[in-house]
């Protein structure tokens, strides 16, 4: 029993590696374990939305950032770019070519696209209305996230695990925002 014990506490401290944000080591906590099988064709659909959706989000908080010029916009636009570095690090590790753009608003995923237009055009509106996008983008990606969880490669599942956590404490952030009128967060006002 000790021996199992022993073998099991040896095997999660070889797996994890906790206090770091490096894409490379899966992100903020455990450390991608390399692989040998492949992906199936949903498996790999699901990193390849993901990714997008990800983008989605770091777009539309960039967009949203230089709109209002509110703190919570900013920081998290940078916590997506890590979102889809952990994201294309599996997809790297598969051998799998990314294909969208990095830039503003380039997306292959129709349904996306458009997503990108409406989020940004409302949160043009109203500090109130970028708030709201906020949330609404955070909500989307749990929902995206726990639907894909259960069926993703074990590497994955680690990423999206960590992604899952973090879509969650943005929501958050948009949500007292959102309560106090974006007021805390506020730099400079409206640009």
């Amino acid at each position: 029993m000790k021996k199992i014990a022993l073998a099991t506490m040896a095997l999660v401290l070889m797996t994890s590696q906790y206090g770091c944000a490096n894409p490379q080591n899966g992100y903020r906590g455990a450390k991608i374990s390399q692989t040998t099988t492949t992906l199936s064709q949903v498996q790999l659909n699901d990193l390849l939305f993901m990714y997008e959706e990800e983008k989605v989000a770091r777009d539309v908080y960039s967009v949203l950032a230089q709109h209002w010029n509110v703190r919570v916009f900013s920081n998290i636009t940078q916590s997506e770019q890590r979102h889809m570095d952990a994201i294309k690090t599996i997809l790297d590790r598969y051998g799998v070519k990314v294909n969208v753009s990095d830039g503003l608003g380039s997306f292959t995923i129709p349904e996306l696209n458009q997503a990108y237009l409406e989020l940004t055009q409302k949160g043009a509106l109203s500090l109130k209305d970028a708030l709201e996008v906020g949330v609404a983008i955070e909500k989307m990606d749990i929902a995206d996230l726990e639907k894909r969880i259960p069926t993703a490669s074990n590497d994955t599942k680690v990423v999206f695990q960590n992604l899952l956590d973090a879509s969650y404490k943005h929501l958050n952030a948009f949500e007292r925002n959102l309560a106090n009128g974006g007021m805390g967060g506020m730099r400079q006002g409206r640009r």
